[in-house]
């Protein structure tokens, strides 16, 4: 997504805290094993897993208060489309209730409507 509308939308990544840490809530067979990050470093040093996925747009990293995901609901993970401070497009909580498809079909449609209008 992030070549296809790179063009009209910035994309960005929020790392939050761990969603299944080895010392938490915990899945056999991921493929990363982490703990639950105790330091700003630790989160920073775990961005490195997501650009190994090739996450490809700007990854910043919530406080350790997880302002950003307490705020956004964000864990395990969330979809959102925010412009000009103002939440546009939410999508349901992931991974089980959001559609990646359903965010595409939005941002065609933003998309279009942003090329018109400029």
């Amino acid at each position: 997504m992030v070549d296809k509308f790179s063009h009209c939308v910035d994309f960005l990544v929020v790392y939050i805290e761990e969603a299944h840490p080895v010392d938490g809530w915990y899945f056999r067979g991921n493929k990363y094993n982490v703990q639950t990050s105790t330091k700003l470093e630790d989160r920073a040093t775990r961005t490195n897993y997501l650009k190994v996925e090739q996450v490809t747009c700007p990854i910043v990293i919530d406080d350790m208060s997880d302002n950003a995901n307490k705020k956004y609901s964000a864990l395990p993970e969330r979809l959102y489309v925010i412009s000009d401070g103002v939440i546009e497009y939410a999508g349901g909580s992931g991974p089980m209730f959001y559609s990646l498809q359903e965010l595409e079909h939005w941002l065609n449609n933003y998309c279009k409507q942003h090329t018109v209008n400029n």
